[in-house]
């Protein structure tokens, strides 16, 4: 999962965890470094955290345990040494409570309803059915066989402008992703053209392993040698 993605679902977890602006902070710096790291993780004193972000340091260990209890990191402690981060990519994002309709007693009194200047009497059965049929919505169900199979995946990656043999590595990562979260992107949401999704993030692996790739030799100037008078 790439840094933007990262970002984008860890904003998506806090419209529902509502997270201080400490652990905000300490979140999306924490996600700088590793990204800049190459990775998810990272090593760094609790001193540094306080610093860069003008925290206490009595501040950066409740607020690290707080986003360790949420899932989002894991950290180890070593005495004499920095604190060892890791970013969790697999975090679960909060899911709101959906309302519930209870079936009342039927002790009450019928509600009378006025139609057309008319009264009629309602019964609880008669108020179940109406609220029932208010609250349902249509699902939207997305057919597992339109995702493709790999071979189709890279197949069609092939094609893209952006594509380079490079990249299929980063490619098959990012399928597998998809296939282990149901066909689902970072923020949780269906993934419902798989194309144009390929399409848009091929361009993003292409940088990120442009940013990661060792120098080649063809980039190191030779060194010349100063003349002799």
């Amino acid at each position: 999962m790439y840094y933007l993605e990262l970002i984008q679902k860890f904003w998506s977890f806090n419209q529902k965890a509502r997270l201080n602006t400490t652990a905000v902070a300490m979140y999306l710096y924490l996600l700088k470094l590793a990204n800049d790291n190459g990775g998810y993780e990272v090593s760094i004193t609790d001193s540094t955290i306080a610093d860069a972000l003008s925290l206490t340091r009595k501040t950066v260990k409740p607020t690290k345990d707080k986003l360790r209890a949420l899932g989002l990191l894991q950290f180890e402690n070593k005495r004499g040494h920095p604190c060892s981060y890791r970013l969790l990519l697999d975090y679960a994002i909060p899911v709101s409570e959906s309302a519930t309709i209870q079936n009342t007693t039927s002790n009450r009194k019928p509600i009378e309803a006025m139609v057309d200047h008319k009264v009629i009497r309602l019964s609880d059965n008669d108020i179940g059915d109406i609220a029932v049929q208010n609250v349902e919505e249509p699902s939207v169900c997305f057919n597992s066989g339109s995702y493709p199979s790999w071979e189709e995946f890279i197949q069609y990656a092939r094609t893209l402008e952006a594509y380079d043999v490079t990249l299929d590595s980063e490619i098959r990562n990012k399928y597998l992703l998809w296939l282990e979260n149901d066909w689902k992107n970072a923020a949780g949401r269906p993934i419902t053209n798989w194309r144009s999704s390929l399409k848009s993030t091929l361009p993003y692996m292409k940088t990120q392993v442009t940013n990661t790739s060792p120098l080649s030799m063809e980039y190191i100037s030779k060194i010349k040698r100063p003349k002799t008078s």
